[in-house]
């Protein structure tokens, strides 16, 4: 048995990383590539989306001008 391999305290466990990680466990087990799907239409962005809320957020703080 190999090395053991474990996450330690203060890692980088984000977006990238488990995306990488599913790639390979993908190919291991034979399971869905949708990255490779070309007729796959994508969903909103995420970023758009959080682009979305935070500018929705930004202009309810601003002052109304009444009257």
């Amino acid at each position: 048995m190999g090395p053991l391999r474990f996450w330690h305290v203060g890692s980088n466990a984000g977006a990238t990383e488990s995306y990488n990680c599913y790639k390979i466990i993908a190919k291991d087990l034979n399971l869905a590539k949708p990255w490779e799907e070309s007729d796959k239409i994508e969903p909103e962005s995420l970023v758009d989306t959080v682009f979305a809320v935070k500018k929705q957020i930004q202009d309810s703080a601003k002052p109304k001008k009444y009257g």
